[in-house]
C-alpha cells in the first residue's frame, strides 16, 4: 500500500515539474525567439511575441505531451521492479515529458547565445554584398559625369557614348548579377527574411541615386548600348 502511494506521489511530482519546465519553456521560447519562419505555404512569417506565443502553446501544451505519450508506449514495454504496464505508462510518459521540456529549454537558451555570432556573421555577409554593389555604383556615377563633362566640351554624342557606354554596361551588369547572387543565396547564409528586405530597402535607395544620374547621362542625348 504504502509503495502504491509513494509511487502515485512520485508521479504528481514529475506531474508538477513537467508542468514547471513546460511553463518555462513556453516564456523562454516566447521572449528569447528572434528569428521568423516558413508556414507550410511557403510564406515567411516574422518573429513576434504573438507568433512566438501561439507557436511554443503549440508545441509544448500539444505536440511534446503527444510525444511524450507515445514514447511512454514504448519504453513502458521495457520490465522495472514488477511493474504494471499501465503504471510505467503513465511514469515513463511524465518522464519523456519532463526530460523533453528541459531539453527544449535548454536549446532555446544555447541558441539565445549563439544568436549574437550569428547575427555579427550575417551582418558582415549583408555588408560585403552591398560594399561590393556600391562600388559598382559608385563607379557607375562617375563614369556618367565624366561622360557628361566630356561631352559638354565636344559636343559629340556618339563619341562620348561610344566611349563610356560599355564602362556603364559593365557596372550595370555587375550590379545586377549582385542582386541577384545575394536574391537567391541569403537564406544560404542564414540571413533571415526580415534582414534581407531591410538590406534591401537600403540599397534601393543608393540605386535610385544612380538612376538620377543615369536620366542625368540621358538628357544630354548620349546613350548606353545594349
Amino acid at each position: 500500500m504504502n509503495d502504491i502511494l509513494n509511487f502515485k506521489k512520485r508521479n504528481k511530482k514529475l506531474l508538477l515539474w513537467g508542468i514547471i519546465t513546460a511553463i518555462l519553456s513556453i516564456i523562454t521560447f516566447t521572449l528569447i525567439t528572434k528569428d521568423g519562419g516558413y508556414n507550410s505555404k511557403g510564406i515567411y512569417i516574422p518573429s513576434s511575441i504573438a507568433q512566438n506565443l501561439k507557436s511554443s502553446l503549440i508545441t509544448f501544451l500539444i505536440a511534446i505531451p503527444i510525444l511524450s505519450l507515445i514514447l511512454g508506449l514504448l519504453f513502458s514495454l521495457i520490465p522495472y521492479k514488477k511493474l504494471e504496464y499501465s503504471q510505467k505508462y503513465i511514469r515513463t510518459s511524465l518522464l519523456s515529458l519532463l526530460i523533453i521540456n528541459c531539453l527544449c529549454v535548454l536549446i532555446i537558451i544555447i541558441n539565445f547565445y549563439l544568436r549574437s555570432n550569428r547575427i555579427e556573421d550575417r551582418e558582415e555577409i549583408i555588408d560585403k554584398y552591398k560594399t561590393e554593389l556600391y562600388s559598382y555604383k559608385d563607379s557607375s556615377i562617375l563614369y556618367s559625369d565624366e561622360a557628361v563633362k566630356e561631352f559638354e566640351s565636344k559636343h559629340d554624342t556618339v563619341e562620348v557614348s561610344n566611349k563610356y557606354s560599355p564602362k556603364l554596361n559593365f557596372c550595370e551588369f555587375k550590379i545586377d548579377s549582385i542582386i541577384r547572387d545575394y536574391s537567391t543565396t541569403y537564406y544560404r547564409h542564414g540571413i533571415n527574411k526580415l534582414s534581407f528586405d531591410k538590406s534591401m530597402l537600403e540599397i534601393g535607395k543608393e540605386l535610385k541615386i544612380l538612376n538620377i544620374k543615369l536620366m542625368e547621362y540621358k538628357s544630354y542625348g548620349l546613350y548606353i548600348n545594349e
